[in-house]
C-alpha cells in the first residue's frame, strides 16, 4: 500500500495469494509459467524456514498498515497450525527428550554443517 500525506491508496492484482511459504511461493510461480503477470503475495512473516521433511477473504485484504488489497482471484495458504494438545500427552513429549517433530523449526534435526 502506498501511503502519502495521510492518504491510503488501495492495490489490485489479478490473482492475491496469502501465504508466502512453499504452497503460496510455489502457486506463484506456476502462475507465472503459465504467463500470469498480475500476481501479488503477502505474508507477515519476515523469515521463512525450510528445511528436508518439512511439510512439502470475499472482498480484500486488509494489511497491518490499514491499507487495503482487492483481487479477482484468491489463493489462501497461510501453512499449518500446530496443536499439540489436540492429542493426549502429546504437548508434554513434544517438550521432553522422548518426541521429536520436523513441523517446529527447534526440535528438527539440524543440516550437516550447520
Amino acid at each position: 500500500m502506498n501511503q502519502r500525506k495521510g492518504l491510503r491508496i488501495g492495490i489490485h492484482h489479478e490473482i492475491l495469494i496469502l501465504g508466502g511459504g512453499n504452497a503460496g511461493v510455489g502457486v506463484a510461480a506456476r502462475l507465472r509459467h503459465s504467463g500470469r503477470t498480475d500476481i501479488g503475495l503477502i505474508e507477515p512473516s519476515g523469515v521463512h524456514c525450510y528445511q528436508p521433511l518439512w511439510t512439502l477473504v470475499g472482498g480484500g485484504v486488509v494489511l497491518a498498515s490499514g491499507g487495503t488489497v482487492t483481487y479477482d482471484y484468491l489463493v489462501v495458504s497461510p501453512g499449518i497450525q500446530l496443536d499439540w494438545d489436540k492429542v493426549p500427552g502429546m504437548a508434554w513429549a513434544i517438550e521432553s527428550p522422548a518426541a521429536s517433530s520436523n513441523y517446529r523449526y527447534d526440535l528438527a534435526p539440524p543440516r550437516p554443517g550447520t
